[in-house]
């Protein structure tokens, strides 16, 4: 244990920095102490363990105090990993850098189930684009000292690709053996060259054309301070010179080996680029990878030397991935099983998003496009976002509430970090009836919000369309966000609205086409991401003219959600509905009938039913003519699907529309007496309810049992919405249908205790009535289903890479131990501040996803350094 150099307590402190959220940092990784730190914390607590690299048994051996070389007992190694194993329910790897090593965090012995983060999920990805079904023409460079080290390298990718650049130190080794070049005092490698001639013979064999270095830059020392000369192969180089960089004409070859390919992978410099005078093979082939990737090409960097590279020539962001592990990906090309990925849970079955199903009743597939399915890179990506925000009535520039401007950052966030050249935002705000109005409706202080809580410049243009908005949108700066003003400013945007005289306009057929082929020249691809305005068919939500339309976080977030609850769901399924009128709800409860099994029927339009049923005595209650005429209908279709009906038994009544009048109770036995209206459902009914929802494993909830907003009249709706969030605590499904009864959740700050809250009212009511919604059927279709590609990528090798994710799993509840890479650099001078917060920041989606998604507990484990043991 070596505190003093290599403690994760400043990675703590750093932590806390990044998630705005207090960090426990345990001095210890094992023991009991630990163990019951970890046994029952506080509801979203994020804890960091000790450097796990404190102990012999992680890593499995070590060195003891005198610097001798000392092994972990096999019952040392398994006490370890057992004391790891109580500190949480789910174990997640994201530290891909160390995925090749079986070190004990490594592997999550002990836990039932064993999912992979982000980052690993993005590394598997990322490399399984270029190992299976890649856009062909393949090309794979590869630069390294010795070619013994990487034979392994080379015959596995001799399988997959079409050309390959051989450079580096070991160019050498290949021209003296295939051509007698004089190599001079260059790399050669004695071992390696036996196996050239072998290397091509298969090369030959497959079609796989190799591309060798021609000329040279070459030193008398390996250094600058040396006589920097050139060479040819023909030439040779003369003794007392060696080469550390290939020359002009090479240069020329691998640029136009470059340019053909569709797909590319490199691994190894093609010489010593930390070196001025020996960097022009590796900086021309850099500036061409990324002139290719701009052009559409797939390149990935897979780590070590090459990730270098792209971080001192600044083309992290200018290539399609670079690999976070050096020696993790050479075994990954090299087709070999890592040992931390071996080891997740396999996934029993392709999870298939619930929301493709919900309407095979309909015709209408929801089986859309979402943003993940789209290449986002270099491309003009326009967003329909939700930013209809309050604000304060005394200080109208002042935004009360900005959840609906966080709830848009996941997508906004996505596209900037998967290299979108510009974000193009839209949305409207409040009701000018398509009348020009900033100073009460302009979304500028929005800008300003939005670009605190993104930390980067947010362009915010006075208008909407047109042709300064056009020429603004044309071609912006690369990462450009920018917010457009109020679309509904436009009477084109919900195709009506009022002149200045208050008159009722409709705007022509020929100004909304304008209107819409305007927006449409902002971008190339369209998102919606504004579920709550999904069942308008306006103009910024169908986007038409956007050859590619796709779903953001949110929309495919409640399609997903709404999707668990009507299609295959847990079952018993239970429907909770309220509401003033049945004649609104028929066909929400009609569609309901043939999905659920039991259905709560609360709210006003009980009345209606007990009514007509029971013949009751309803005072001044609410009651739907309309309605009573379809209820004889509800109950027999129920009768005939068999789905039980509960209503409501008793009442809490009141002589007015308030708690200023008397407040008294009835039974359905008695009525409810004129004078008096019904404004709660009674204890009766509370008891009714709670062992209906007690009962279910799925939940629907629209609309309240009460007037929940006065407190005499709140207990029916307070005390459901306290059994709902019980029953999800046990495991159940609960969705909450947004309107009334999201408020409610609000009020009772529930948000964040049940499955999922609907941030669409009337979107979400014509979901479950079984409409279809014009803002999620003018989405793109999927043409197939994406599979990952690193599902197959290991076909040759036996080993399934279809692994569990950490999206396959419900953390609700649940403690997660993240074994992450926080192996972060220090200052010299001052060891406790950390010059580079890369790792920690990597690790931060997971970190965050499991928190959004109600983890009780995010465990976090690494190593840091080499403390031996």
């Amino acid at each position: 244990k070596m505190p003093e150099k290599f403690s994760l307590a400043p990675v703590a402190k750093a932590l806390e920095g990044l998630i705005n959220k207090p960090v426990t940092f345990l001095s210890d990784c094992v023991g009991p102490e630990v163990e019951a730190a970890t046994a029952d914390p506080e509801d979203g607590s994020v804890i960091l363990l000790e450097n796990v690299r404190f102990y012999a048994e992680e890593e499995g051996k070590g060195v003891d105090a005198e610097g001798n070389k000392v092994k972990a007992t096999p019952e040392a190694i398994a006490d370890f990993r057992a004391s790891l194993a109580k500190t949480a329910d789910i174990y997640v790897c994201d530290a891909f850098g160390t995925a090749h090593r079986g070190h004990s965090s490594m592997v999550g012995e002990g836990f039932p189930v064993r999912a992979s983060g982000f980052l690993v999920a993005k590394e598997l990805d990322a490399f399984g684009k270029v190992l299976n079904d890649p856009s062909r023409p393949v090309l794979a460079i590869l630069g390294g000292a010795k070619v013994s080290d990487k034979i392994l390298l080379i015959e596995n990718l001799l399988d997959k690709v079409d050309k390959m650049i051989i450079g580096g130190g070991m160019a050498f080794t290949f021209q003296k053996v295939l051509k007698d070049m004089a190599i001079g005092g260059s790399l050669y490698d004695e071992a390696g060259a036996k196996i050239v001639p072998e290397i091509m013979a298969k090369a030959e064999a497959k079609g796989v054309e190799i591309v060798l270095p021609v000329d040279f830059v070459t030193s008398s020392e390996f250094g600058e301070g040396g006589e920097i000369s050139t060479a040819t192969l023909e030439a040779g180089i003369p003794d007392g010179m060696m080469g550390l960089d290939c020359g002009p004409e090479t240069i020329k070859l691998n640029t136009a080996t470059i340019q053909s390919a569709k797909t590319i992978i490199w691994n190894g410099p093609m010489g010593v680029f930390e070196m001025e005078s020996f960097a022009a093979g590796t900086k021309t082939m850099m500036d061409e990878i990324v002139k290719v990737t701009e052009q559409g090409a797939t390149t990935v960097i897979g780590g070590g030397d090459t990730a270098t590279a792209c971080k001192v020539y600044n083309t992290e962001d200018k290539v399609s991935h670079v690999s976070t592990g050096g020696g993790a990906s050479l075994e990954l090309l090299e087709g070999k099983v890592l040992p931390g990925i071996a080891a997740l849970s396999e996934k029993t079955a392709e999870k298939v998003p619930a929301s493709v199903a919900m309407f095979a009743t309909t015709g209408e597939t929801l089986d859309k496009l979402q943003i993940t399915d789209v290449d986002v890179k270099g491309k003009r990506v326009f967003i329909r976002v939700d930013f209809n925000v309050p604000f304060d009535k005394q200080d109208p520039t002042k935004i009360t509430n900005l959840a609906r401007v966080e709830g848009a950052l996941p997508t906004i966030q996505y596209c900037l970090d998967n290299g979108a050249k510009s974000v193009v935002l839209a949305s409207h705000l409040g009701r000018p009836n398509g009348n020009k109005m900033p100073e009460k409706f302009s979304l500028a202080p929005v800008a300003k919000a939005l670009e605190g809580l993104i930390n980067k410049p947010v362009t915010f243009l006075s208008d909407c369309v047109g042709p300064e908005v056009e020429a603004a949108t044309a071609d912006p700066e690369d990462g450009s966000v920018i917010l457009l003003e109020n679309v509904r400013f436009y009477a084109e945007e919900e195709g009506k609205g009022v002149d200045a005289e208050g008159n009722k306009v409709k705007a022509t057929p020929e100004a909304i086409a304008d209107f819409r082929a305007s927006l449409a020249k902002t971008a190339d691809i369209y998102v919606c991401d504004a579920f709550g305005t999904a069942h308008r068919g306006h103009s910024s939500m169908v986007g038409e003219g956007f050859p590619v339309r796709a779903s953001g976080f949110l929309v495919a977030k409640e399609l997903d959600a709404f999707g668990k609850v009507l299609n295959d769901p847990s079952r018993p399924v239970l429907a909770i509905l309220g509401g003033a009128k049945v004649s609104d709800k028929i066909l929400l409860i009609e569609n309901l009938l043939d999905k659920v099994d039991k259905m709560i029927i609360g709210g006003g339009m009980a009345f209606t039913f007990q009514k007509v049923l029971k013949d009751m005595a309803i005072g001044g209650s609410l009651y739907d003519e309309a309605g009573a005429k379809i209820v004889p209908e509800i109950m027999a279709k129920a009768e005939a699907k068999g789905v039980e009906i509960v209503l409501p038994v008793d009442f809490v009544t009141s002589s007015e529309f308030g708690e200023g009048g008397e407040i008294s109770t009835a039974t359905l036995e008695a009525g409810i007496p004129d004078g008096m209206m019904g404004l709660d459902c009674g204890p009766e009914t509370i008891k009714l309810n709670t062992a209906t929802i007690q009962s279910a494993k799925t939940i629907i909830w629209n609309g309240p049992m009460g007037v929940f907003e006065m407190e005499s009249f709140a207990a029916g709706t307070k005390t459901m919405m306290d059994e709902i969030v019980k029953v999800t605590e046990q495991g159940a499904t609960t969705v909450i249908g947004g309107g009334d009864t999201a408020t409610a959740c609000k009020v009772y700050n529930t948000e964040d205790k049940v499955s999922h809250v609907s941030t669409g009212g009337g979107a979400s009511l014509e979901l479950l009535e079984g409409k279809v919604l014009p803002g999620i059927a003018a989405l793109s279709e999927k043409t197939a289903e994406k599979v990952p590609a690193s599902v197959a990528m290991f076909a040759t090798t036996g080993e399934t890479l279809d692994k569990l994710q950490i999206t396959d799993v419900d953390v609700k509840g649940k403690r997660v131990f993240i074994r992450v890479d926080f192996n972060v650099p220090f200052d010299k001078q001052d060891p406790t501040k950390i010059t580079n917060l890369a790792r920690v920041e990597g690790a931060l989606p997971t970190i965050q996803y499991c928190l959004d998604n109600g983890a009780k507990s995010v465990v976090l484990a690494s190593h840091l350094g080499r403390p031996n043991g």
